[in-house]
């Protein structure tokens, strides 16, 4: 790192802390790297940035020290997924004694006054918990990814205000947004007490959804902040949001979630609905009659809904956190 780079890294952790960022990584140094290089731009001068390694087994160690001591580099030996990765990161921000916690995906780009308009909104509610931001596709950059969120009813997976739109004044409003996307939560570090960290059972998907359930359920305020701007390269974790490893950890998860939070919800009644789900959807494409001596459609639909299904069998079981490596190489 230069000398400019040196004097930044003495000035940002020199004095309060007042905001913590934590950026998780595994296996995506580049990602990461354009994300540093996008908060090394911040207006804002009091933040610490936290990168969590999250057992990666490329080059992201060696390659993420070297932007030490900018950053404060934590390395897990092994994938703690989303949540546990995340969790290590909130544990290092509160010894640290930051007032803010922002969870930042590696594969976002932030706009230079991103931590201002946070802090800015944080000021105007003081009662308020934790707040997200207007999020853009990466390889869209007008097209929102996320403009606050809500919750369905059942087990529908939390909707994102905005999805797929073009910006347009509508999203520049600011309101109370009852789901906010790990993808960038920022909370007050003193509500990690009252709330608790993210559900490491989870290990990826459905956590961010669990833990806003969580802060309303105790009555607490989840704002979308429209001023805060990123731009995010969705879902290069998993392959794509219809890989087979998205899909295992859905169902799974989403089941997880229903128990926890879901009325009225019977473990037996909704496992039978998901797979009676899951049966419907292969007569669906079956009916379809595609080529199916081709072999390509054949392989890649076997794998979803294979994924599904043990997804589906790992809830039942009670089998949490991390799931079948294999399904990580499909």
């Amino acid at each position: 790192m230069n000398a400019k780079g040196a004097n930044s890294a003495a000035r940002l952790t020199g004095g309060a802390r007042l905001v913590a960022i934590v950026v998780l990584n595994w296996n995506g140094w580049r990602e990461t790297v354009e994300c540093l290089e996008s908060l090394k731009a911040q207006t804002r001068s009091s933040f610490r940035v936290i990168v969590v390694d999250n057992g990666s087994r490329d080059e992201s160690v060696s390659r993420l020290a070297a932007w030490e001591p900018w950053i404060r580099l934590v390395r897990l030996a092994e994938n703690r997924g989303f949540a546990g990765g995340n969790n290590a990161g909130i544990q290092s921000a509160l010894e640290e004694g930051a007032k803010f916690v922002l969870l930042l995906n590696n594969d976002t780009v932030v706009a230079p006054d991103l931590i201002d308009a946070f802090a800015r909104a944080a000021d105007r509610h003081p009662s308020a918990a934790a707040f997200g931001g207007r999020i853009y596709y990466h390889d869209e950059p007008s097209v929102l990814w996320f403009a606050g969120g809500e919750f369905r009813t059942g087990l529908e997976e939390p909707k994102h205000r905005g999805l797929n739109e073009r910006d347009a004044p509508a999203f520049a409003i600011e309101e109370s947004s009852p789901f906010i996307t790990g993808c960038a939560l920022f909370v007050r570090a003193s509500l990690f007490q009252e709330v608790g960290l993210l559900d490491e059972r989870f290990f990826c998907m459905w956590e961010d959804a669990e833990w806003c359930w969580r802060a309303g359920h105790k009555g607490l305020e989840l704002r979308y902040v429209p001023a805060a701007r990123l731009w995010h390269k969705t879902s290069r974790s998993f392959g794509g949001i219809r890989s087979p490893l998205a899909m295992y950890y859905y169902e799974r998860n989403r089941l997880l979630f229903g128990e926890c939070w879901v009325e009225g919800f019977q473990r037996g009644r909704e496992i039978r609905a998901a797979l009676r789900n899951l049966a419907r959807d292969v007569r669906a494409e079956i009916s379809l009659r595609r080529p199916w001596n081709s072999g390509i459609i054949w392989k890649s639909r076997r794998r979803l809904w294979a994924a599904r299904l043990t997804g589906i069998r790992h809830f039942a079981e009670r089998r949490w956190g991390r799931g079948p490596v294999t399904l990580e190489q499909t």
